[in-house]
């Protein structure tokens, strides 16, 4: 097998393919897989499996996760700015929030798509 970088989103691959985080192995980020003595066959053959499949450029469904949080934990000033200016949140934004929030809630995903895109403040405010 051909080594490769591994990358962000490893852990979260190895967890997905029936819990091989916490078995007998460990790895570096240069792609070197360590397994020791005790090492069952079956888990060996999973995380070369997963190590096979491994994109290293494929980022984390952790970090996607952050960045909605973020974007989410930002639309508090927007509805802030609608309170203060007597303005009701629009519902463009309402629904920005809650595919935000679909983000924050979801276990897995596909950590390659964009987050939905942030609307124009709103008028007044």
């Amino acid at each position: 097998m051909a080594q490769k970088a591994i990358g962000p989103s490893f852990a979260e691959e190895l967890e997905a393919a029936g819990g091989l985080i916490g078995q007998h192995f460990s790895w570096d980020n240069q792609g070197n897989l360590y397994f020791f003595d005790d090492t069952p066959k079956a888990v060996v053959d999973g995380v070369e499996s997963v190590y096979a499949a491994h994109d290293p450029d494929r980022p984390s469904w952790a970090a996607y996760r952050t960045s909605a949080q973020d974007a989410l934990d930002k639309t508090d000033i927007v509805a802030i700015r609608c309170v203060k200016s007597g303005v009701s949140f629009p519902k463009e934004w309402q629904a920005y929030c809650a595919a935000l929030r679909a983000i924050v809630s979801a276990a897995s995903g596909d950590a390659t798509q964009s987050l939905p895109t942030r609307p124009a403040y709103p008028a007044g405010t």
